[in-house]
């Protein structure tokens, strides 16, 4: 997903793909690659707002 992302220039979304990309592993109960994601995706987020929190609850899923 990142290359995709590079290729047509959507670098101010890399949190979203981040996040996505932790929801797939969650799926397939990789919750190392989960947590790691969904780390990055929240460190990157760019607001402060209830969407940001129901994140960090996944993340907290994934540990």
């Amino acid at each position: 997903m990142l290359e995709i992302a590079n290729e047509h220039k959507l670098l101010d979304r890399i949190y979203l793909i981040h996040f996505l990309s932790a929801t797939s592993a969650m799926l397939v109960k990789d919750y190392t690659t989960a947590e790691k994601e969904f780390s990055k995706a929240i460190e990157l987020y760019p607001y402060n707002n209830a969407e940001k929190g129901d994140w960090m609850a996944q993340h907290g899923e994934a540990i």
